[in-house]
């Protein structure tokens, strides 16, 4: 059991490291849904600098968010009591959902440079993937079901690699590490 929910702690590291490895998709991976662009709308003026900017201010406080939430995840993983364990960390991880899906939605709020809609579209559906990734490990725990934990957790790893990188590749530093943050600490910080 308790392999199971420190697989939940590595897994969910979509700003850090990754295992190498990728998982089958599943139908727990699809996108969540993205608000769609509106038609006949006047076309933003934003820059891409500045949409990099607002969008890392987003990321950098749900970051801050997500620490403590991590560090209370490494504390529950050293209970001895499998019950407790698993309700804890179903507590824990519907939280870092809950950030995450707010996170999302600041971030789709913003106003997108032009020519720029489908490259945020991807990395909108990619950080919406991780809440909802997130959201059914919390269920998992809840049914402590400690193989689907360890499964949705591989997918969620190989879900924050992509993100990381396609965040990298448009700009966005602070976006990049914020994606499972909650979970998994990773440089000297």
């Amino acid at each position: 059991m308790l392999v199971a929910i420190g697989a939940v702690a590595v897994g969910l590291s979509a700003c850090g490291g990754s295992d190498g490895g990728g998982a089958d998709k599943t139908e727990a991976a699809q996108p969540a849904p993205t608000a769609p662009a509106v038609s006949g709308a006047a076309p933003s003026r934003t820059t891409k600098k500045r949409y990099i900017a607002r969008a890392d201010r987003v990321c950098l406080a749900a970051r801050a968010r997500l620490t403590p939430i991590r560090s209370k995840v490494t504390a529950a993983s050293k209970n001895a009591d499998p019950t407790l364990v698993y309700r804890q960390y179903a507590v824990l991880t519907a939280r870092a959902a809950d950030v995450y899906s707010g996170a999302l939605a600041q971030i789709q709020a913003l106003d997108s440079p032009p020519g720029d809609q489908a490259q945020i579209d991807r990395l909108n559906s990619l950080f919406g993937q991780t809440a909802t990734i997130t959201r059914q490990i919390s269920s998992a725990a809840s049914a402590q079901d400690g193989q689907q934990i360890k499964d949705l957790s591989a997918q969620l790893t190989a879900l924050a690699d992509r993100y990381r990188a396609a965040a990298k590749a448009y700009g966005l530093r602070q976006c990049g590490q914020t994606a499972g943050a909650a979970l998994n600490r990773r440089g000297n910080r």
